[in-house]
C-alpha cells in the first residue's frame, strides 16, 4: 500500500513546478498516468481493508471460542 501511495505522489509531483514556480496544466498523458496510479492505489487500499476485516473476524471468532470453553 505504501509503495502504491508513493508512486501516486511521485506521479502527481511530476506535473508540478518547482518551489515558487507556477503549476502547469497537466497534459492528457500525465492525467491518464495519474488516473492509473489512483486506480492502483484504490485497489491496493481496498485489498488491505479486506484483509484487515478478515483478520479481525478471525481474531473475534477465536476469542469467542476460547471464552465458551
Amino acid at each position: 500500500m505504501e509503495s502504491a501511495r508513493l508512486g501516486l505522489d511521485a506521479t502527481k509531483a511530476k506535473g508540478k513546478g518547482g518551489k515558487g514556480e507556477e503549476e502547469l496544466p497537466m497534459s492528457d498523458e500525465h492525467r491518464a498516468e495519474v488516473e492509473r496510479k489512483e486506480d492502483e492505489f484504490v485497489g491496493v487500499t481496498e485489498e488491505a481493508v479486506g484483509v484487515m476485516k478478515n483478520v479481525s473476524l478471525y481474531l473475534y471468532f477465536h476469542q469467542s471460542c476460547g471464552k465458551s470453553l
